[in-house]
């Protein structure tokens, strides 16, 4: 009988360490949510766009690179210098244009361009537009060179 009592304490005592266990790692997953919460809306408000290890993930929502990327499409952005752009990349950056100042936009590099000071600057257009876009993207409003993005189906395409 008192080997009884003894062994439903035991019991207890393993259910409760147990249970703290899943406190404590309940806690730390709702911390770093929290955190990663916060980390976003900041980057977001700051910047127009979050950034996580050098990666921003976008959402194509006009048709300009409709040959390629279809709208709806999601795309991955890796920040790139622009020393490290070429012709025929797929970057992503900030507008300058008036009518839409600060959109992101995705479109296609046409060429490579040098100043007199040794700035590069990316002349663009989106694959279904017939002219290139008014204004050269400059490290400045560089996002970075589109790495991946989803296909019609949502399936990976590149």
């Amino acid at each position: 009988m008192i080997k009884d009592l003894f062994a439903g304490r035991k019991k207890k005592a393993k259910k409760k360490s147990g249970s703290t266990l899943k406190y404590v790692v309940s806690t730390v997953l709702l911390v770093a949510s929290i955190l990663l919460c916060l980390i976003v809306t900041i980057q977001t408000l700051v910047s127009g766009y979050t950034t996580f290890f050098g990666y921003s993930v976008f959402r194509v929502v006009t048709g300009s690179m409709e040959r390629t990327i279809p709208i709806g499409s999601v795309l991955l952005c890796k920040h790139t210098g622009i020393e490290d752009i070429k012709v025929e990349d797929i970057v992503c950056f900030k507008s300058r244009e008036s009518s839409h100042y600060g959109s992101i936009v995705t479109h296609r590099v046409v060429s490579v361009q040098e100043g007199a000071n040794g700035e590069i600057y990316l002349e663009t257009r989106g694959d279904s537009n017939n002219s290139s876009d008014p204004y050269f993207v400059q490290d400045e409003n560089l996002i970075g060179r589109v790495v991946w993005y989803s296909g019609k189906e949502g399936v990976f395409t590149k």
